[in-house]
């Protein structure tokens, strides 16, 4: 119940307001424009807006702007490996689902970290290592496989 109150306060804000109204007029328009562009799409468009607005407010509320550089945390390894694991678990199967093939969907999760690191050297202006861009990529592929073989197989691979 406090997790809900919390999460009302915050579309509340009008950052996480305009994210929203942002990201369903964007999904309204690709809609009409695009044949393909599905509810599926559309609502994960809107969760992104949702994500992108939470991100903003917390950056604002310790009074910091989007591109403001902080200091990263040191995590262990192992730490890392379990928690981005997890992640391509989760964005591996949402891959996978959106491009109805799991080779796309491991591709999907490679593009994505090369995605990440252009991000971290170019906008921000930190560099980031090719081993750890490598062992990012492992990780996310390592999370995606156990989701494949909890799934019976590779289900449909083309």
């Amino acid at each position: 119940m406090e997790t809900t109150l919390i999460i009302l306060g915050a579309i509340r804000n009008w950052r996480v307001s305009i994210s929203v109204t942002v990201s369903i007029a964007l999904a309204l328009i690709l809609t009409n424009w695009l044949p393909f562009f599905t509810a599926k799409h559309c609502i994960s468009l809107v969760i992104l807006g949702i994500t992108f607005g939470v991100y903003w407010l917390s950056r604002w509320r310790l009074g910091l702007t989007l591109l403001t550089k902080v200091e990263e945390p040191t995590i262990s390894k192992p730490v890392k490996f379990l928690g981005l694991s997890f992640v391509g678990f989760m964005w591996g199967g949402f891959f996978a689902m959106q491009l109805n093939s799991s080779i796309l969907g491991a591709i999907g999760l490679i593009l994505s970290v090369f995605a990440v690191g252009f991000w971290y050297n170019s906008i921000p202006s930190r560099h980031v290592s090719t081993e750890s861009l490598l062992f990012s990529t492992v990780s996310l592929l390592s999370g995606y496989s156990g989701l494949l073989i909890l799934m019976g197989g590779y289900g449909r691979v083309f």
